[in-house]
């Protein structure tokens, strides 16, 4: 993975059939192609990361937890207390990577898990983690599983 910047978005995720839904954007799901109809607005994106980092649960599943700052995490809050039991999707470079179920409300961390493949995931974050620095960014999870 490039080591140049890395746009993310967290999106809510609509109804295909709908018109609340501005955007359509194919990807990978359990090895079949699929599509993900996205909302808007942006819950949150890569200037409200504040940290990020790979860890493992209980299980050894990989996670991804995301740290947001207060502004991202404000939005965040409000906009998956609308969500809970619906979709939300992570877009990194305007790719999906990862589409998963809120099963809380979001207040300040993440910790996304699914099939990640443990370098490539890495490296992204890595990547994410320079990118925050040069930012001059600041140092409870909710779980959103896919």
């Amino acid at each position: 993975m490039s080591h140049g910047h890395i746009a993310v978005q967290l999106r809510p995720v609509g109804n295909c059939d709908n018109a609340d839904t501005s955007e359509t954007i194919p990807y990978i799901e359990n090895g079949k192609k699929a599509s993900v109809c996205l909302k808007q607005p942006v819950l949150a994106d890569e200037n409200d990361i504040s940290d990020i980092n790979v860890s493992k649960d209980q299980n050894g599943v990989l996670l991804l937890t995301v740290r947001f700052r207060e502004k991202g995490a404000a939005r965040l809050k409000k906009g998956t207390a609308e969500i809970v039991g619906q979709k939300l999707a992570f877009l990194l470079n305007g790719e999906i990577f990862s589409v998963a179920t809120v099963q809380e409300i979001v207040s300040s961390d993440i910790a996304l898990f699914g099939r990640f493949n443990e370098d490539e995931l890495q490296q992204l974050v890595n990547s994410l983690k320079d990118q925050v620095r040069r930012k001059g960014a600041a140092p409870n999870t909710n779980r959103v599983g896919t």
